[in-house]
C-alpha cells in the first residue's frame, strides 16, 4: 500500500476493535473506539488529536487515481497526569470496505497526533503514531445453499450445490456434485474448480482465473469405472487467502464479483467431453472467519424464569404468555 506508516514509541492506539464490520446495507455507521495511551514522563501535553483518512487508488486503461475518501479530525481534551485518552469516532456511512487488489485499493489510516512540552524545556515537541483501520463488510442476512436446478446435457443429468452463498477467504467451501447418466458406457475422469476474479473499474473490466484443490482431510473419490446409475459426492474445497481479493458492492466507480467455475470432464466408449457450470459468489474479507459461522447474527434465546408448572398454571388462567421468538416476529 503507498500509506508510509508512521509510529512513534511513546504513543500506542489500542482498538476496542481492530476490524471495523460495515452492513452492506448502510443502515448504521461504523464506529471506531478505542484508547490512547501516551508513555512520556515529565511533560505537559498541549494537544492531543485524532485523524482518521480513507483513500482508494484506482487504476484502468494505463491511468491512475488516488482519491480522498474520507478525512475526519477527533480533538481529545489533555488532561494532566492522565496518560490514557479514551475515543469513540463515529464514521461516514457508506463508505466502502478496505479493498487490496491489483487494480483497486482502498486503504483507511488512524493517525495520532501529540504537542507537548518537556519540563524546564520551553521548545514545543511534535510527535505522530498511525495505524491501520480495516473495514469489512459482513454478508448478507439471510443464509441459503445455492444450488443449481437440474441441468441436462447430452449424456447426463447433473447438479451442482455450494453449501454457502457468501464465504470468507482462506476459509472452506463445500461442493455438492449428483450426477445421473443417460447412456451406457458413461464414465466420470475428472473435476475440475476454479474461482474467475472480474474487476471492474469504470467502465473497464479485468479478470483472472484460479484453481482451487480440495482442503486438508477432505478428498473427492471419483468412480473408477463406468457410471450406470446416479453418483453423488460433497468435498470441501480450500479458498485462498493470498491469491484472491475478496468481493465488493457495487460502488460508483469500482465493483469486484467472483464467479465459481465447475468442469466436469466425461466420457462415453469412444469420446471425451468437459461440461461447464459456473455459480456466483460472494468472497468476504478473510476477517469475516474470525466470527463463529453466522452467530453474531443471532439474538440470545429468550429463556423464562418461571418454571413449567408455573407457566401452565398461568396459561391456563390466560394471565401469561411468553413474548414470541425473534425469528417468529420478523416473519409477521
Amino acid at each position: 500500500m503507498w500509506t508510509r506508516q508512521k509510529n512513534s514509541k511513546h504513543i500506542l492506539i489500542e482498538l476496542l476493535e481492530p476490524v471495523i464490520f460495515i452492513d452492506e446495507t448502510h443502515e448504521t455507521s461504523p464506529v471506531v473506539r478505542g484508547t490512547v495511551i501516551i508513555n512520556l514522563d515529565n511533560c505537559v501535553i498541549q494537544n492531543l488529536s485524532i485523524q482518521f483518512d480513507g483513500l482508494k487508488k484506482t487504476q484502468w486503461k494505463k491511468d491512475s487515481k488516488v482519491q480522498q475518501l474520507v478525512s475526519k479530525d477527533l480533538q481529545i481534551p489533555a488532561t494532566t497526569g492522565t496518560t490514557k485518552f479514551p475515543f469513540e469516532m463515529p464514521l461516514p456511512s457508506g463508505i466502502p470496505e478496505s479493498v487490496k487488489s491489483s487494480d483497486i485499493q482502498v486503504e483507511y489510516t488512524m493517525s495520532v497526533r501529540l504537542l507537548y512540552k518537556k519540563m524546564n524545556i520551553p521548545t514545543v515537541q511534535h510527535e505522530e503514531s498511525t495505524k491501520a483501520i480495516v473495514l469489512a463488510r459482513l454478508p448478507e442476512r439471510q443464509y441459503h445453499p445455492l444450488a443449481t436446478q437440474k441441468q441436462f446435457a447430452d449424456w447426463c443429468k447433473y447438479r451442482i450445490s455450494i453449501d454457502k452463498k457468501s464465504v470468507a477467504l482462506g476459509s472452506k467451501l463445500g461442493i455438492k456434485f449428483e450426477i445421473s447418466p443417460l447412456l451406457q458406457g458413461f464414465r466420470l475422469k475428472q473435476i475440475f474448480v476454479q474461482v474467475l476474479e472480474r474487476r471492474t473499474v469504470h467502465d473497464d473490466t479485468n479478470q483472472s482465473c484460479h484453481f482451487i484443490y480440495p482442503a486438508k482431510n477432505s478428498h473427492l473419490n471419483l468412480p473408477s469405472k463406468s457410471i450406470n446409475q446416479g453418483w453423488q459426492a460433497t468435498c470441501d474445497y480450500q479458498l485462498p487467502d493470498d491469491k484472491l481479493s475478496h468481493s465488493t458492492m457495487e460502488y460508483q466507480d469500482f465493483k469486484i464479483s467472483h464467479v465459481v467455475l465447475v468442469s466436469l470432464i466425461v466420457s462415453d466408449r469412444h469420446t471425451t467431453r468437459t461440461i461447464s457450470y459456473q455459480m456466483d459468489v460472494d468472497l468476504l474479507n478473510s476477517q469475516v472467519s474470525q466470527l463463529d459461522d453466522r452467530d453474531y447474527l443471532k439474538l440470545p434465546a429468550y429463556n423464562c424464569v418461571m418454571t413449567p408448572q408455573e407457566l401452565q398454571k398461568l396459561h391456563s388462567l390466560g394471565l401469561y404468555t411468553c413474548p414470541p421468538s425473534y425469528e417468529d416476529s420478523i416473519a409477521v
